[in-house]
């Protein structure tokens, strides 16, 4: 209800746009349906949060993340009135807010994942921009709600499995219909409304084996990949491999590998990067108020740095810190490429920022 509020205010649409001024975020918060809607988001995310959907299929609609995105615009239209007004708690309590939301939403699907990271990336970024209003109560304040969202298990984990399932229960489901090698056609890159058929179409059309054993054969090396995936997201990043079905040559791992996922998102470890970024900004922010300078490197921080907080989650390294007269760069060194053998080749990423900008927003000095 609070999404649907919220989606369809046309005021709250203007508050949203790029070149929106305070006025039009003013103007969309003061309208009683979004102030409604607020109150309902925030009553919403005081309580438990299950998926709508129970179980996946191919007939699957996730009609439900337009409207969550509405809800992260909402909060982040807030956040930014609550700064303009000085009112940092608010808007650091906003932000706990959008975290909760877009966890919850990261659980069925890798798209939902997507949704989830990016209605938490909105948030960060709308706090992050106008850190240098921050003072050292508010950077405290910041940095212990982003360290027990730090504490949270990934969510990579049900997803996999959710995506699992998902595909097996469409394995299963058609398994009896004689029209079950339909479900392997490849679409027209061309022409989107054809559907053109696969090698794998044409060969389970020709097989003398029955679906049944083709099926369960899949499902079991689907399980196998599945668990070899999970136990390998256990492992820190920059020690991950990438598992991948063995090729035994029959239609079961035809298949498999056509039902499974390409392998999991690095967006889980991105958001992991984004909230240890903000973070730091915010002891980097403290720091300068207790020292009246900036920090020569980031060693200088030592309970952060005892509890991983400056681990780049990619590298196991440190965060990329520069310092630069009065002003400085924090930045990970982002999500790396692979060679031909699944390694990964130092120095490949694309860096992320918190503020996603190239040159972040500084600290102004106390």
């Amino acid at each position: 209800m609070a999404g649907d509020l919220a989606r369809q205010h046309p005021l709250l649409n203007i508050a949203t746009q790029t070149n929106a001024t305070l006025g039009d975020k003013r103007r969309a918060l003061s309208a009683p349906e979004i102030r409604r809607a607020i109150e309902l988001v925030r009553i919403g995310m005081g309580k438990n949060i299950e998926p709508p959907q129970r179980i996946l299929d191919e007939t699957t609609l996730f009609p439900e993340f337009p409207v969550f995105r509405a809800l992260g615009q909402l909060l982040s239209v807030h956040i930014y009135v609550s700064l303009a007004e000085g009112q940092i708690t608010p808007a650091i309590d906003d932000l706990n807010a959008i975290l909760r939301l877009g966890y919850h939403v990261q659980s069925d699907a890798f798209i939902s994942g997507e949704i989830g990271s990016g209605i938490a990336a909105m948030g960060m970024n709308s706090l992050a921009k106008h850190m240098p209003q921050f003072a050292v109560r508010d950077c405290d304040r910041l940095i212990f709600v982003l360290r027990e969202w730090l504490k949270f298990p990934p969510p990579e984990i049900k997803i996999i499995v959710s995506e699992r399932d998902s595909a097996v229960n469409i394995l299963r489901k058609n398994k009896d219909n004689e029209n079950f090698n339909e479900l392997f056609g490849i679409i027209n890159s061309e022409n989107k409304g054809v559907i053109l058929p696969s090698k794998l179409q044409t060969a389970l059309k020709n097989s003398d084996t029955h679906t049944h054993i083709i099926v369960e054969g899949a499902v079991a090396k689907m399980f196998k990949h599945s668990n070899d995936v999970i136990e390998n997201l256990k492992l820190p990043f920059w020690k991950r491999t990438q598992p991948r079905l063995v090729d035994d040559g029959t239609l079961a791992y035809q298949v498999a590998d056509a039902m499974s996922s390409s392998g999991i998102s690095h967006i889980y470890t991105q958001l992991l990067a984004q909230m240890q970024l903000l973070a730091v900004h915010a002891a980097i922010r403290k720091f300068r108020w207790e020292n009246d300078r900036l920090p020569k490197a980031l060693e200088e921080f030592r309970r952060e740095r005892e509890d991983g907080l400056l681990t780049d989650p990619f590298t196991g390294e440190l965060l990329m810190y520069k310092l630069d007269g009065e002003r400085y760069e924090l930045y990970s060194t982002g999500i790396p490429h692979r060679d031909m053998d699944g390694k990964i080749v130092p120095g490949s990423g694309k860096p992320i920022f918190m503020p996603a900008l190239k040159r972040p927003v500084v600290p102004a000095a106390p």
